[in-house]
C-alpha cells in the first residue's frame, strides 16, 4: 500500500504540466473513437492514420474509456497510465513474494514504485505503462503456472502477452521470453506440454 501510495503521489502531482506533442497525437486518436466511433487521428491529415489508425488499440481504447466517462482532460488522458503503474506495483509485489517472500516482496514493490522511468511514463498519456503492467502479469501467471502445473494460468499468461502486443510492440521481447522459459523448463519434452499450447492459443486470439 505504501508502495502504491508513493507510486500514486509521484504520478498525479502536478499532473497537468509538461504535456508533450505524441500525448496530444494519441489523445486525439482515443477521443475521435469516442466521438465518431472509429479509431484515427485528424490532426494528421496528409498521414495514413487520418483515414484509420491501424497501430495496437488497446492504449487508446483505455484513453477512450475514460473520456467516455470523465470527460476530455489531461488528467483523463494521464490517469490511465497512472493507475497501470500503480497496478503494475501489485503484480511485482506479488511476483516478488512468490520468489523470495514478504521482505523480497516489500522492497521490490518500494523500488519499481520509484524506478525514473516507471514514474515518469506514468505522469504520461502513453501505452507503455499499461504494456509494462501486462508483461509482468504474464510473468507472474507463467510462474504460478509452472508451479502449479495448470493450464488456466498459462492461458492466462498467453492471453496477457497477446493484449501487451495489442498495446505495443515492446510486448512482443516479453512473449519472446516467456516462450524461452517453457523451453528451459521442459527441455525436449516442450512440444508436448499442454501448457504451451495454451498459452500460444490465448496469446494468438487477442
Amino acid at each position: 500500500m505504501a508502495a502504491c501510495l508513493l507510486l500514486l503521489v509521484e504520478s498525479t502531482v502536478l499532473m497537468r504540466t509538461r504535456w508533450v506533442e505524441d500525448e496530444s497525437w494519441l489523445s486525439n486518436g482515443s477521443w475521435t473513437l469516442v466521438q465518431e466511433g472509429r479509431l484515427r487521428m485528424p490532426i494528421f491529415p496528409a498521414d495514413p492514420r487520418f483515414a484509420v489508425d491501424v497501430g495496437p488499440p488497446l492504449h487508446h481504447l483505455g484513453m477512450a474509456a475514460s473520456f467516455a466517462v470523465f470527460g476530455l482532460g489531461i488528467p483523463q488522458a494521464r490517469g490511465v497510465s497512472a493507475l497501470a503503474g500503480i497496478v503494475t506495483v501489485v503484480v511485482v509485489f506479488l511476483l516478488a513474494l512468490d520468489l523470495g517472500g514478504p521482505w523480497c516482496a516489500a522492497l521490490a514493490s518500494l523500488l519499481v514504485a520509484s524506478d525514473n522511468f516507471l514514474v515518469i511514463a506514468s505522469r504520461t498519456a502513453r501505452a507503455e505503462p499499461m504494456t509494462t503492467f501486462l508483461c509482468w502479469l504474464a510473468v507472474l501467471l507463467y510462474f504460478r503456472a509452472i508451479r502449479r502445473r495448470s493450464a488456466t494460468l498459462s492461458m492466462g499468461s498467453g492471453l496477457a502477452c497477446g493484449l501487451a502486443l495489442n498495446c505495443h510492440p515492446l510486448g512482443f521481447p516479453f512473449l519472446c521470453c516467456l516462450g524461452l522459459f517453457f523451453c528451459m523448463h521442459y527441455g525436449r519434452s516442450v512440444w508436448r506440454q499442454p501448457m504451451l499450447w495454451t498459452f500460444i492459443v490465448a496469446a494468438a486470439v487477442p
